[in-house]
């Protein structure tokens, strides 16, 4: 097993960064109007009660959607540690952006403070920690009511919350704006939410060199070097990446809320996490699974686990995978040069998707490796019999 120190430096694929005191924010230049941490990077917002109700509502961003109406039915998906925007409205108005300058991350920020309460066995109460509070407008700039702005918090979600367990417990999330609490709102306790960065989870972009204007995401993963594995320096077979992401859940030993990743890094708490290496072109993230359908180009059937799957060092709440790239690969097209006039149908985005999944959720990593020769035989991706 490869140390986690041994590959993986997430300031290199970051391009400039801006550090604030230890930490690093995971901001690209130019700084975007809004601008966008890592906790923004969790894309799909869910709604749990109506927006403008009485009282403070929340929409949340992660990756599971509401299973039906009322308070019970549409619960927040959330694991330890995992970093996520919260967009609050019927807030006290926020004028500029703050952000945590030290870490431990304060548990409030700018007035605010966001808690997870569990009731039941082994329950408590546990502070989330800040990383930024920004105004968000939904109206034209001379607007500036209550009704026209919502307030995001981007918080990390208490490593300390319970997940598991043989006794049911409610799990709510209480937000406190300036001495005001809100309503509990119901969440899921997850043992982990996947989510793999990409390189349009900013608007400052992440770029692998070319300048064209159709600049699509990829999955943020490094080589061993830190630099960016892109469609003009595509992995290679037997090469070992790093895939950076998170919402991975607890590790062992445990990392207290709030700070820094400490050296060497905890790795994840539970084997539950599984990779699958899927060859088609522009392939969308699946779950893993151990007996493919006749005709899926995943190699193997059953694919060994990550080198290593926890924290990053130094960092707050960014894990990576490390993972082996298979040294026999199928005839795979190579990503297509945008540079190259043709028609989108015809583009090569990624030919690699390395699929990451969890107990409760899973990702991919869509990314470039170089082809093998032409000479080479092809690797045979029927699946095996189990």
């Amino acid at each position: 097993m490869l140390s986690e120190n041994s590959i993986g430096r997430p300031e290199a694929f970051l391009g400039a960064v801006r550090r604030v005191g230890p930490f690093t924010s995971y901001e690209t230049k130019p700084v975007p109007k809004y601008r966008i941490t890592l906790a923004a990077f969790c894309a799909m917002t869910l709604s749990l009660w109506p927006l403008f109700a009485q009282g403070m509502t929340v929409v949340g961003s992660g990756y599971a959607t509401p299973t039906g109406a009322g308070s019970f039915a549409s619960d927040i998906r959330l694991a330890p540690g995992q970093i996520v925007t919260l967009f609050v409205s019927n807030t006290t108005i926020v004028s500029s952006s703050q952000q945590a300058t030290t870490v431990p991350l304060p548990a409030a920020l700018a007035g605010f403070s966001v808690t997870i309460r569990q009731l039941g066995a082994s329950g408590g109460t546990f502070p989330a920690a800040l990383l930024s509070v920004q105004p968000f407008s939904l109206c034209e700039s001379f607007n500036i009511g209550p009704g026209c702005q919502l307030t995001m918090l981007t918080v990390q979600v208490p490593f300390e919350m319970v997940i598991g367990g043989d006794t049911p417990r409610v799990t709510d999330l209480i937000v406190n704006d300036n001495g005001t609490a809100s309503v509990g709102f119901r969440v899921a306790a997850d043992e982990d939410h996947i989510h793999v960065l990409t390189t349009c989870e900013t608007q400052g972009r992440l770029s692998d060199g070319d300048n064209s204007l159709f600049q699509p995401c990829s999955g943020v993963v490094t080589h061993a070097d830190g630099s960016l594995v892109s469609s003009t320096s595509p992995a290679k077979a037997g090469e070992v990446v790093v895939i950076y992401a998170v919402g991975l859940g607890p590790t062992s030993p445990a990392v207290k809320t709030g700070t820094s990743t400490p050296t060497p890094a905890p790795a994840l708490a539970y084997e539950t996490l599984f990779i699958q290496f899927d060859f088609r072109p522009n392939a969308v993230p699946s779950h893993p699974y151990f007996n493919p359908p006749t005709g899926v180009p995943v190699v193997p059937p059953v694919v060994p686990g990550p080198l290593f799957a926890g924290l990053t060092p130094g960092q707050v709440g960014l894990y990576q995978v490390n993972v082996r790239i298979p040294d026999a690969l199928p005839q795979i097209p190579p990503c297509t040069d945008r540079t190259i006039p043709g028609p989108l149908s015809a583009f090569v985005q990624t030919n690699l998707t390395i699929d990451i999944g969890g107990v409760n959720s899973f990702d991919g990593a869509a990314i470039c490796v170089q082809p093998p020769p032409q000479s080479q035989p092809a690797v045979n991706l029927a699946p095996a019999n189990h």
